[in-house]
């Protein structure tokens, strides 16, 4: 049996999220109740969320090069004393 008031190394609680409470905002909602859906796939379990994204994300790639996002280069700080 699993306790409720006991943690698990990370700190996070070893209860079953629940699906979200309406808030009166339909947009907000749904947002909400697409996030809880899409966790409630991998059991809530961030490891296996980012490792998912991580290989959707690479595959992408490889499908569609150039449609991923890469970093840009730093910007020139404009609030920096001039030399």
């Amino acid at each position: 049996m699993i306790d409720p008031n006991v943690r698990n190394p990370r700190g996070l609680s070893s209860e079953a999220p629940r699906s979200p409470e309406p808030t009166g905002d339909p947009l907000i909602d749904e947002v909400r109740q697409l996030k809880y859906e899409f966790a409630a796939q991998f059991e809530h379990d961030l490891d296996r969320m980012f490792e998912h994204l991580r290989q959707r994300q690479e595959q992408t790639e490889r499908e569609q090069p150039g449609r991923v996002a890469q970093p840009s280069a730093p910007r020139p700080r404009t609030d920096a004393p001039a030399a």
